[in-house]
């Protein structure tokens, strides 16, 4: 009876053994997932182009029917670019656009980005024009949906080329989700807040980020 009752705790205790060897195995396994999915939460974005040292001027960007100069929004989004260059140090030699709007006046592009270049003495000249600019969330009556599309451009006057391109960079403030109630919040914040992203998102191009993967939410 004796040896029988000694077996039985000797299964009970192996039995024992065998399940706390396993919920060690489970929780390796489950932290060996967590740093897996942990390390999955980001991608490193590269940048696509770098300026690095090299001086740069931004020029006011143009609406359709503006020039260079003429636009409120294409000379506040200059702004905003210039800013975010320097906060993300994207580039570490802003020369400002000291005497272009008065040398060149409405002819900036026509005089050529080379005298521009010259003028500043910049070596890349980064510009290019608002497609469009609202504010009011074109298919519910009384929201607002701040959207922004720009073309933009990098020039090089040392090797008399463009040097990077962006075609039709699209921004949404709210990006996803429904508009925003026009009581809710002043025109002129929103307006800010999608000149500041439009500004990210072209700056974000020339320097390196970490972007969260993950499910796109889409936008209503």
């Amino acid at each position: 009876m004796r040896a029988k009752i000694e077996v039985t705790v000797a299964v009970l205790l192996l039995g024992s053994t065998a399940l706390m060897l396993a919920g060690c195995q489970a929780a390796t396994l489950a932290m060996g997932v967590g740093t897996r999915l942990a390390s999955e939460d980001t991608v490193v974005i590269k940048p696509e182009y770098e300026i690095g040292k090299r001086p740069i001027v931004v020029i006011p960007f143009r609406d359709t029917s503006e020039t260079h100069y003429a636009s409120r929004d294409g000379l506040d989004l200059a702004t905003y670019v210039v800013g975010e260059l320097a906060n993300r140090r994207a580039a570490q030699n802003i020369v400002p656009d000291t005497g272009v709007r008065e040398t060149f006046g409405d002819g900036v592009a026509a005089a050529g980005w080379d005298k521009i270049a010259q003028q500043t003495g910049a070596e890349l000249v980064l510009t290019g024009t608002i497609d469009q600019f609202r504010l009011k969330d074109p298919k519910t009556y009384l929201m607002l949906r701040g959207n922004c599309i720009v073309t933009t451009f990098l020039y090089d006057a040392k090797s008399k080329t463009v040097v990077h391109r962006i075609t039709r960079l699209e921004v949404w403030v709210p990006d996803w989700g429904p508009g925003i109630p026009e009581g809710d919040i002043e025109p002129e914040r929103l307006r800010e807040q999608l000149l500041a992203v439009t500004a990210m998102k072209i700056v974000q191009k020339y320097y390196k980020w970490e972007k969260k993967t993950g499910p796109d939410m889409n936008r209503l």
